[in-house]
């Protein structure tokens, strides 16, 4: 798992799981934010061998999350 997982009782969440657009509060179980493609393929594999959902959240202008 990448070392910069953000949890919802975690300082900093409210703004780690903000989308740009501020009228989707969306309020995922965890956040995380991956520094190199090896943390996103740590993550997506963390999260296939756990059976958690994983949905990419671009900070541009998507409204919501895409889920894979």
């Amino acid at each position: 798992m990448p070392a910069h997982a953000i949890h919802p009782d975690d300082a900093g969440w409210d703004e780690a799981r903000r989308a740009r657009n501020l009228a989707v509060d969306q309020r995922p179980d965890l956040v995380v934010v991956p520094e190199s493609a090896e943390e996103v393929a740590g993550t997506v594999r963390h999260a296939a061998e756990n059976d958690l959902a994983v949905a990419v959240q671009g900070r541009g202008h998507a409204a919501r999350a895409h889920a894979w």
